[in-house]
This record gives structure tokens, sequence and C-alpha cells, in this order.
């Protein structure tokens, strides 16, 4: 069996992303209904829900899946396996940091960067 064989569907990725696209669709209901400006909402829309929430972490999960099927074989040595999984756990929470810091510089500089 190839590694390649172990790849997540894309259905389920989506599936797992269903609680960050209800939190994000929570605070955009919340948004509209205190009054927010059009503005602000459209920004919060494309760059947090769209941007970070559906797209970006749609890359993460799947970066993850294949950063475990390709680097989380066992080495010789235990400290190996957990210095391999340390390392993929760090990659991991980097790319989340990047884009949610990316969706948010976009989100606080209005309209034009949400949509790029």
């Amino acid at each position: 069996k190839k590694q390649a064989d172990t790849q997540l569907p894309l259905q389920y990725t989506f599936i797992i992303l269903t609680p960050l696209l209800s939190i994000g669709m929570d605070g955009f209901v919340a948004f509209i209904r205190s009054g927010v400006p059009t503005e602000c909402l459209v920004s919060y829309g494309f760059s947090v829900v769209l941007g970070v929430l559906l797209c970006w972490a749609a890359v993460v999960v799947r970066m993850g899946v294949f950063l475990c099927d390709r680097f989380a074989a066992p080495c010789a040595s235990g400290l190996c396996d957990y210095l391999q999984s340390v390392a993929i756990f760090l990659v991991f929470v980097v790319a989340i940091f990047a884009g949610v810091g990316i969706g948010a510089g976009s989100y606080t500089r209005g309209t034009g960067p949400a949509f790029s």
C-alpha cells in the first residue's frame, strides 16, 4: 500500500471544518444583529469566514494529514519518534497562526485586502 492511498477525501475535510464555520457564522450573525457597518460585514465575511475558516483551514487540515502520512514513520530510537511528532506539530501550529495572522490583517484593513 502506497502512502498516497491514505489521503483524506475532500468531503471529510469539510466535515472537519463545520465547527469552525459554525463559529465564524455565529460571529457574522452577531455582527449583523448588532448593526455593524456593511463594510465591516463584507470584510469579516470574506477574510475571516471564507479566507481563514474555510479555505486556509482546509489547506492546513490537508497539510497536517500529508505531514502525518509522509513523516510519521517509526525511527530507530524512541527519542527520534517524539522529536518527529513535535516537529510535525510545530509546523502545523505555525501554518495555523500564519493564516490567522494574514486573515486578521486583511480584516482590519478593510474590504480591499479582504478580497485579495
